[in-house]
């Protein structure tokens, strides 16, 4: 599967792929067409407001056990 760079819709492995990052690094994301899902959050703020490499690499991780 196609694993996204970031929490946005548009990175997913497909049109119904939907996800959102929060401030601080928080992240989440659902893929019906995989039934995948998930989210990270974390209890320090990060300085990065989009695109967490943190987040990212652990949906990568996710998608690429798919």
């Amino acid at each position: 599967s196609s694993a996204p760079a970031t929490c946005s819709p548009a990175d997913g492995p497909g049109a119904e792929t939907a996800g959102h990052s929060g401030c601080g690094g928080a992240c989440l994301f659902a893929a019906p067409q995989t039934r995948a899902s998930g989210g990270f959050v974390t209890n320090r703020q990060s300085p990065w407001l989009i695109g967490d490499p943190r987040a990212v690499e652990l949906i990568r991780a996710a998608y690429t056990a798919l």
